[in-house]
């Protein structure tokens, strides 16, 4: 027998004309194993109840019922059952070879990486899960179990209901011994935990409305230590509103799902397609009412782009926040009521670094286990990930600007600053950079290249937004920003309909390989993980000890510094006011960092405890150019210069400045009518900076960036990437494996 044997124990055997091939999974009932239908070379899933359970009439009912069942349904998003047998203590059926995953193992690979599906892909998925039950429920069967361990995904999107074997004819009765409770605790309806016996197709739409919960939102409604323990909270405590977890999520979307989760099934609705109708409709409602211009009211308790395919996000601070743009990022703001706030805008090149929540693993943190099916082959599902931070605080439209208003020295041309770290036998000059609107997909992803635009490559899979890639100073390791589980899908786009929204964290990876070629992330933690707030990571100290990053975790936009495991995190500003885009000196003993707190955005610098702050420019508004702004402070490899974009929302146009450390020498390098934004150097004292002087656009007018490199004087500038939209550049030596 396959148990004491092992799961190789039946491979290479015939049962009936059905040879089995190899093991699939393991699952509460018995295994899946694939195989060939010998007669007509045809693959097949072949089940097998454990014969342990053989001996059990209720479960040897229930594996029997599940054939005969599911083999009288025809539909496109049931498994098919096209034969059962026994033979000996082996009973077994013969399904249909589904190459895929399930819902329960793609959502562990995401939500156990912090990450999230996109609506499109949720919705895509919930209708024909939902058309199924529908189909099921039309003919008179009740599933009773609907979880995602029953439901299969495969790489294109093809979703499939599994696992009949609770399923029962509506109006027969209880089929089970009495007192027996069918289902799976974190996702059974109120009547379900009750014990009713005659449950209705309202009991799957509740299991289904706890999926899409669960992927909407990250977790499901009721989570506690013990199955009796949820059981009691699904019979008697309302669900938590999705707002009150992701105080960001759209009050439409909030609606249907809190009906469908409603304690009385005569309060659901109708059907579990009006139901999936209702959801489709209010994610429509949420992507209109944000039309361009965002309001908190528009979005439920949001307050982050709707339509920015970039993953641009805008948190309320004070008033309510109007956002308008996409594509590199919301470009325009105007703020209710005059309230001055920080959007920490990427504007047009940066987008929010917003942070995500922690590792999780099944629903509910339980270890309900996800039962064999039809599924084969475990396709890999990528990492969700965001877009890059930039802020600033306006009266008016702020974003892209030239500098203006600051005292600028006729000074002579900055030479290319002298590299403070060389290349080593082991190490090659690299650019990452996050990239979206590729391929037909606006989902930002973490791309690297040559310093020269060569070998431009996906960096990170994910599904999801990634941006603000930061190379550690001995090339062994990179950081960036992502969205969180549930928090992503939100945000909608006319191509994709998603954006970063929501919660995010700081990610951390190590750079295995041996070139630039075949490098590879490994080893992705996040470092953020357990606060509810957008952390968006920035700069590494000298040593490669510490992270400096922004985070909202007390109201406001303020800089911090932890230790690369996250062990430790230490505030540096406690201001009213805001503050974002730290970056350390390069003798490691200070913080360049940009604030509004004098009413305009300037650069400051102070020590590495946060004492001792200084500011280094000053660049008054004037009647004609509103709303000036300094932003993106990055210090040359000698620890000479510091580089920075200036900007003016008027015309909405940047360009960046060299200075000294004291704030003396003030250059312009750029001269263009153009948005030129996040300058940072290379080890080489080159400076690489993100640039929409090509005019090349979004779906939706909105102007796209391309990388770009010049010398530190200014000199040679040229273009690196010329595809989508690309933002973010983090320049260095990656460590590779070649002696």
């Amino acid at each position: 027998m396959f148990e004491s044997q092992g799961p190789e124990g039946l491979i290479g055997r015939t049962f009936k004309g059905y040879r089995v091939t190899r093991f699939v999974a393991r699952g509460g009932m018995g295994m899946v194993y694939a195989g060939v239908q010998e007669s007509l070379d045809r693959p097949v899933a072949i089940k097998f109840l454990y014969p342990h359970l053989s001996d059990d009439d209720r479960f040897r009912e229930r594996f029997e019922r599940e054939a005969r069942f599911a083999s009288r349904m025809v539909h496109p998003n049931i498994v098919r059952v096209l034969d059962f047998g026994t033979e000996g203590m082996l009973h077994f059926m013969i399904l249909d070879l589904i190459e895929g995953d399930s819902l329960r193992d793609r959502l562990g690979k995401i939500f156990n990486e912090g990450l999230s599906l996109r609506t499109e892909t949720i919705l895509h998925i919930l209708e024909q899960v939902g058309s199924a039950l529908s189909y099921a429920h039309q003919l008179g069967y009740v599933h009773r179990d609907v979880k995602p361990g029953n439901i299969l995904v495969t790489s294109d999107g093809q979703a499939y209901l599994t696992d009949f074997g609770v399923v029962k004819m509506m109006g027969t009765g209880q089929v089970t011994s009495t007192g027996m409770i069918i289902g799976t605790p974190e996702y059974m309806s109120p009547e379900q935990s009750a014990g009713v016996a005659d449950v209705t197709p309202a009991a799957d739409q509740y299991s289904l409305a706890v999926v899409a919960y669960e992927m909407l939102v990250g977790r499901v409604p009721f989570q506690a230590p013990t199955p009796a323990a949820v059981m009691r909270m699904q019979l008697s405590e309302p669900p938590p509103p999705p707002s009150a977890v992701a105080p960001w999520f759209p009050a439409p979307v909030e609606a249907v799902l809190m009906r469908a989760l409603a304690k009385d099934p005569l309060e659901r609705y109708e059907s579990v397609d009006a139901f999936i109708a209702a959801l489709s409709a209010a994610v429509l409602r949420a992507r209109e009412a944000a039309g361009g211009t965002l309001t908190r009211e528009a979005i439920g308790h949001s307050a982050t782009v709707l339509d920015a395919p970039s993953g641009s996000g805008a948190p309320a601070v004070g008033g309510a926040v109007v956002a308008t743009g996409a594509g590199g990022g919301a470009r325009r703001y105007a703020l209710a009521g005059g309230a001055a706030v920080l959007v920490l805008l990427l504007a047009l090149g940066g987008y929010f670094a917003f942070g995500g929540r922690g590792a999780r693993g099944d629903a509910g943190g339980g270890s309900t286990p996800t039962p064999a099916h039809a599924a084969v082959v475990a396709s890999s599902t990528p990492m969700a990930t965001a877009t890059a931070m930039t802020g600033m605080a306006m009266d008016s439209t702020p974003s892209a600007t030239q500098a203006a208003g600051m005292t600028m020295a006729a000074t002579p041309a900055a030479s290319t600053t002298t590299a403070s770290t060389s290349a080593s036998s082991n190490s090659q000059l690299a650019i990452l950079f996050s990239a979206g609107h590729r391929n037909n997909v606006s989902d930002y992803e973490i791309f690297i290249m040559n310093v020269d635009g060569s070998g431009q490559r996906q960096f990170t899979q994910s599904r999801g937004h990634s941006w603000g890639p930061r190379i550690s100073p001995d090339g062994s390791q990179f950081f960036f920003s992502s969205v969180a589980p549930g928090m992503d899908m939100m945000a909608m786009t006319p191509e994709t309909g998603t954006s970063g929204s929501g919660n995010h964290d700081v990610y951390i990876a190590g750079i295995s390989g041996s070139s630039i070629a075949n490098l590879q992330p490994t080893n992705i933690a996040n470092i953020t993980a357990g606060y509810t707030s957008w952390d968006n990571g920035w700069t590494w100290s000298p040593d490669g000890k510490w992270v400096a990053f922004t985070s909202d975790r007390d109201g406001h936009w303020q800089i911090y510094k932890m230790t690369t495991d996250g062990k430790t995190i230490v505030q540096l500003t406690n201001t009213t006011n805001q503050s974002g885009w730290p970056w350390w000196t390069a003798d490691g003993k200070r913080i360049l960092f940009s604030s509004d707190r004098t009413g305009s955005w300037e650069i400051y610098v102070m020590d590495t405890d946060g004492s001792n702050v200084h500011q280094l420019t000053n660049a008054p508004g004037k009647a004609s150019l509103p709303g000036r702004v300094n932003l993106y402070p990055a210090v040359s490899p000698d620890g000479t210069k510091i580089v920075f974009s200036s900007q003016l929302a008027a015309t909405n146009e940047g360009e960046i400045y060299v200075m000294n450390m004291d704030g003396t020498g003030l250059k312009r390098l750029t001269d263009t009518a153009a948005l030129n934004n996040i300058p940072s150097y290379c080890p080489d004292g080159r400076i690489v900076f993100t640039s929409d002087r090509d005019a090349r656009k979004g779906p939706d007018g909105t102007p796209y960036n391309a990388i770009y490199i010049m010398n530190g004087d200014g000199t040679n500038q040229t273009p690196l990437t010329s595809v989508g939209d690309d933002i973010t550049p983090s320049c260095g030596y990656v460590r590779t494996s070649s002696p």
